[in-house]
């Protein structure tokens, strides 16, 4: 009996495995290999996705990063992105979204050198990348690679940038970065002043060191207060150890890239009277920074919402006075970089914030920035703006007919295509629509509409069923929240190559749905489908084009035809 019930929990087992087995038989991934010795940011997502499932599939993809010493250094996630039956080739520039990246690795080396230079520093690595259903969460495949990137040695001059000009009111930091270990007797800076008719090389060679310092164990270096300060209007060139040399220029009356209205910028958005907060650095290592009501302007702060750092307060309930940035880091990353979004009251007139600047969480302050705010005058949101839907986006079947355009390879019996043209008026209308979910929902940071063309046949009407026709699927999307809004990916140009012929049916498929799978209108909203063909009639209007007088014709249902429109001879 005993060997009965092992028998059977072996089969069971067994039986598991190989269905296991069978789905990840569906979802081949294969990451491909970087030159030998590199390894870049882009590396992540150069894959190769075979779906042996036999349907398209929506999935998205999680890539990671591990150290042999350090262990894991960065996690990445895609959106949502639709899988072709067959061999998908891709690479970051196809992903319809910036994938978000994790920063797990307590060595900030790793993360300033894939912010910066966007490759990973010398080491051991895996790089593993999942492909997750985006209905089940199911894993569907996976793929690793193990890469070791050399050290090189070279060493690259960050900041200041070669002929950036520069305000000494704000202090200086040098860095840069390099493919090796930090030598053991550190790093050794130094700064000579180049003089009319020089070069940078000459004069490096041949000067008296302006300011020097041996022995630096980091790769930054704030310049002393302590040290002999910069002249207006000189140029001076930099190197470390033996790297190349550039230029910095010190400007007259503080006009500079680094003036004390430069290192925050607030950007208005659409939304009333708030702002994105963009922070400038330019070199400085700052980690804190707060935003404070200015003169006699008290409790103008509203909300923020913060990215890529901290605030306090982190829960902004009625207005205060001011709110504190903190970097996640030992300091913010360099500029330009989003911090979030700040929200003040509504002013009719223009008034002040004061932004003080510190490396040391606030202990001490270094900087300080006056930023005046002019608030538009507009009412909120209503949900009677006939521009803003409450329940389902502003797409549907008859706003898919009107923004279709016809594009044909040659005469009307070639092969032609669709495009989309939308009017400015609906490219308002979502973005209003996702600024309201925003309003509701702050997770809700993007809203896409993915496109399909599918051939349904020769029949009188179309057929129940059609495979799906290459390019497999494109997408427009439209994003809001802390970074502001704007439309990101933007390609009327589909479906590109000619893929329709005269005589066939084609359905114009088109799912809408938020970013991270989000939830919020009811399924039926989702989807919006049109059937099109371009079929010959018999006529006598003369203005109609030859070839039997074709028209184009339109389902709705697939079952009945619900317009018609004469093909006239201005169409090419």
């Amino acid at each position: 009996m005993k060997k009965s019930i092992f028998t059977m929990v072996l089969s069971l087992f067994l039986i598991f495995l190989t269905i296991e087995g069978n789905a990840q038989q569906n979802f081949i991934v294969s990451l491909r290999m970087p030159p030998q010795g590199t390894l870049n940011v882009s590396d992540f997502w150069n894959i190769t996705v075979t779906n042996n499932s036999g349907s398209e599939q929506s999935g998205y993809l999680v890539g990671t990063a591990k150290e042999d010493k350090d262990g894991m250094i960065a996690k990445g996630t895609t959106v949502p992105i639709m899988f072709k039956k067959g061999i998908n080739n891709i690479k970051i520039k196809d992903l319809p979204k910036t994938p978000d990246v994790e920063y797990i690795a307590k060595d900030p080396r790793y993360k300033e050198s894939l912010i910066r230079q966007g490759k990973f520093p010398s080491g051991k690595y895996e790089i593993c990348v999942k492909v997750i259903s985006a209905g089940t969460n199911e894993e569907l495949g996976s793929d690793c690679i193990n890469q070791e990137v050399l050290e090189t040695g070279l060493l690259t001059l960050i900041n200041p940038a070669d002929g950036e000009e520069i305000d000494t009111k704000v202090p200086i930091t040098f860095s840069w970065s390099s493919g090796g270990n930090i030598p053991e007797d550190g790093y050794t800076l130094r700064i000579v002043e180049v003089l009319k008719n020089q070069t940078p090389e000459i004069a490096m060679k041949g000067n008296k060191a302006w300011f020097e310092q041996k022995g630096i164990k980091t790769t930054t270096f704030r310049y002393p207060k302590s040290a002999k300060g910069f002249e207006e209007e000189k140029t001076y060139t930099w190197m470390v150890n033996k790297s190349e040399v550039i230029t910095f220029k010190i400007l007259t009356g503080g006009k500079g890239i680094l003036s004390t209205n430069g290192i925050i910028t607030l950007t208005p958005t659409s939304q009333g009277c708030c702002d994105s907060v963009y922070i400038n650095l330019n070199g400085n290592l700052y980690n804190f920074f707060s935003i404070t009501s200015g003169g006699a302007n008290t409790n103008t702060i509203e909300s923020a919402v913060p990215v890529n750092s901290t605030i306090n307060p982190s829960n902004i309930t009625s207005p205060v006075s001011s709110v504190t940035w903190h970097s996640l880091g030992s300091s913010f990353i360099q500029s330009p970089y989003s911090l979030g979004s700040i929200c003040f009251t509504n002013k009719s007139t223009p008034f002040t914030m004061v932004v003080q600047f510190s490396t040391n969480g606030g202990a001490t302050f270094e900087g300080e920035q006056t930023i005046q705010i002019n608030c538009p005058i507009m009412p909120p949101p209503s949900l009677n703006d006939n521009k803003i839907n409450p329940c389902c986006p502003p797409w549907n079947k008859d706003m898919l007919l009107e923004m279709m355009d016809f594009d044909f390879s040659g005469g009307i019996s070639d092969p032609y295509t669709v495009h989309f043209n939308p009017t400015q008026t609906f490219i308002d209308q979502m973005q209003n629509y996702l600024n309201y979910l925003y309003q509701l929902n702050h997770s809700i940071t993007a809203i896409n509409i993915a496109w399909r063309l599918h051939d349904h046949g020769t029949n009188a009407i179309p057929n129940v069923s059609g495979p799906q026709i290459d390019p497999t699927w494109t997408s427009v999307s439209w994003t809001q929240g802390p970074i502001g809004t704007s439309l990101t990916y933007f390609n009327q140009y589909f479906f590109t190559g000619f893929p329709m012929i005269a005589g066939t049916w084609y359905k114009v498929h088109t799912g809408i749905y938020l970013n991270d799978d989000i939830k919020f209108f009811p399924e039926e909203c989702s989807v919006s489908d049109i059937f099109v063909r371009i079929q010959a009639v018999s006529t006598s209007d003369p203005n109609i084009r030859s070839l039997d007088s074709p028209v184009l014709e339109f389902s709705f249902d697939g079952i009945t035809i619900d317009k018609t429109i004469p093909i006239k001879k201005e169409v090419k």
